[in-house]
Parts: C-alpha cells; sequence; structure tokens
C-alpha cells in the first residue's frame, strides 16, 4: 500500500494538490512514503520468515523470490501513470504476473515436497549432547 501511495504522490507531482486529493499527503513526502515501503517491507519479509519457519522450514526457500516479488513492485510504483496506482491495473504488467503465478507455483510445491537437509534448522540442539562434558574440575572456584 505504500508503493501504491508513493506512485501516487510522485504522478500528481504536487504536494498541495496531492493533499487535496488525499489529506495524508499533506504529511508526507515522496522521501518518507519510499522510507516507509522499505520498512513495511522488511517487517513483514521478518515475520513472514517466522511464519514460514514455524509453519513448513522447507517455505523459507521462497524468501529469496519473495524478496525479487517486493522489488520488482517497488520498481513498478516508480514509473510515470504505473500500475501500483491502480492495483487493479497489475494484470498489465505482464511479467511480473508470470513471475506471481511462479513464486505461487513454487510455495504449492514446497507445501507438498519434503526437503529433510533442511531440518537442521529447527533442531533444538546446536551442538550434540556427548560433546557437551562439563567436568567439575575444570571450572574455578
Amino acid at each position: 500500500m505504500a508503493v501504491k501511495r508513493y506512485s501516487e504522490f510522485r504522478y500528481i507531482n504536487d504536494r498541495e494538490n496531492a493533499g487535496l486529493y488525499r489529506r495524508s499527503f499533506r504529511f508526507y513526502s515522496e522521501r518518507s512514503l519510499l522510507l516507509s515501503a522499505m520498512y513495511y517491507a522488511l517487517t513483514s519479509a521478518l515475520f513472514l520468515g517466522v511464519f514460514l519457519i514455524k509453519y513448513r522450514i522447507e517455505l523459507l526457500l521462497t524468501i529469496p523470490f519473495l524478496a525479487l516479488l517486493f522489488v520488482w513492485y517497488l520498481k513498478i510504483g516508480m514509473k510515470d501513470d504505473s500500475a501500483a496506482q491502480k492495483p487493479e491495473k497489475l494484470y498489465t504488467e505482464r511479467a511480473f504476473m508470470v513471475y506471481v503465478l511462479g513464486v505461487g507455483a513454487l510455495f504449492t510445491m514446497l507445501l507438498v515436497i519434503k526437503l529433510p537437509w533442511l531440518f537442521f534448522l529447527v533442531d533444538t540442539y546446536v551442538v550434540p549432547a556427548a560433546s557437551r562434558r562439563f567436568d567439575s574440575h575444570s571450572r574455578r572456584r
């Protein structure tokens, strides 16, 4: 949503007219909208990562593809008269839509496929128990 607002603000290109169009634009600048979009993207990536690890560790492999999705959407938002201003027009960005479908297909596949080599990321130990010997004589008193 922040990229949509950013795109609208850039399109209007006049703070006063932007404030008449949307009251909240009186308090924004191009810079603050871009920074808020970055903040929201990073925060959502953090919580998305936590969710993906808790739900199914294989879904963690989608993170780089989702990051590219965020960046690509920002790139679309930076275009003059962009589709980000009117999300219902996003279908005109054909390559982007194909990519979204590809990420969706990857997500769906990873819901079904088990990748045991990723399980070490959710194991509850870091060092095997056999190497964790505590010798009471080695401690300083």
